[in-house]
């Protein structure tokens, strides 16, 4: 039996079952032999493949909205990655994929930002403990990961202008 699945959502868009025979030394082995036996240009697992491929895609048409607004919780919480990551499933063949990059561009503009926000602030703190070359050095080095982009750049830009002014 052949699945088409989410493992991760665990949800299972189509099956196919077929039998078919396999030699080998081990079982791992006939396996292996009866799978390379199943005929894969047939109607049926053609029809197997084409039912997977709209289930998949209507799955993300229906829950797209879900899917979004989980994606936004997840940055919301931090948890870039895994927001990402819900929003890379969305195949391009979905009424819904431009929405997905619009709602990824989204949350890419809130991680610049947030790590933006981190790195001015360690190296404000790094300054601020040690005003002397070793420090301007470790707080530029922060400086310096803060992309232009980011909505903190302009201080991130004043405090190096300070370091470069002591």
């Amino acid at each position: 039996t052949f699945y088409i699945v989410d493992v991760n959502r665990q949800v299972v868009f189509a099956t196919y079952s077929t039998a078919a025979k396999g030699v080998g030394q081990s079982e791992a082995k006939c396996y292996l032999d009866a799978i390379k036996r199943v005929n894969i240009t047939s109607p049926s697992v053609s029809s197997f493949i084409n039912t997977g491929k709209k289930k998949i895609l209507a799955y993300y048409d229906a829950e797209a909205d879900n899917l979004f607004a989980k994606a936004r919780a997840l940055a919301e919480q931090k948890k870039f990655d895994e927001a990402f990551y819900v929003l890379c499933g969305f195949p391009t063949e979905s009424s819904q994929y431009r929405e997905s990059l619009a709602v990824g561009n989204e949350i890419y503009r809130s991680y610049v930002d947030y790590l933006a926000q981190k790195n001015l602030a360690r190296a404000r703190s790094v300054w601020a403990a040690q005003q002397n070359s070793k420090g301007a050095s470790e707080a530029g080095a922060y400086l310096a990961a803060i992309l232009p982009e980011a909505s903190c750049y302009s201080e991130a830009m004043e405090l190096y202008k300070e370091i470069k002014s002591k």
